[in-house]
């Protein structure tokens, strides 16, 4: 039941997990200035308020999913290789 996880400046690698939708309780999502890889989860917990993903070696693009998240507030990107166009009403 992780509520919160903050791994930021760590130099941890490997991919996201991508079924982090499963951790229903989290509020906030920290990995930044790490050395992840890979793909953005297709589906981020319905609770997370905040993502800061920054800093990384991510790839792909903002998957669509991310505009209709009911609660995310911050999501934080920059400092990857994220290529593609904003999804749709994300900014709204």
């Amino acid at each position: 039941n992780l509520v919160w996880l903050d791994v930021i400046g760590n130099s941890l690698g490997g991919q996201l997990p991508q079924d982090l939708s499963t951790m229903t309780n989290m509020t906030h999502f920290y990995v930044s200035n790490n050395m992840f890889t890979g793909e953005l989860p297709e589906f981020l917990p319905p609770s997370l308020i905040d993502a800061y993903l920054s800093d990384n070696l991510l790839t792909g693009v903002i998957p669509s999913s991310y505009a209709n998240h009911p609660n995310l507030e911050y999501l934080v990107v920059q400092g990857n290789q994220l290529t593609g166009e904003l999804p749709v009403g994300i900014l709204t």
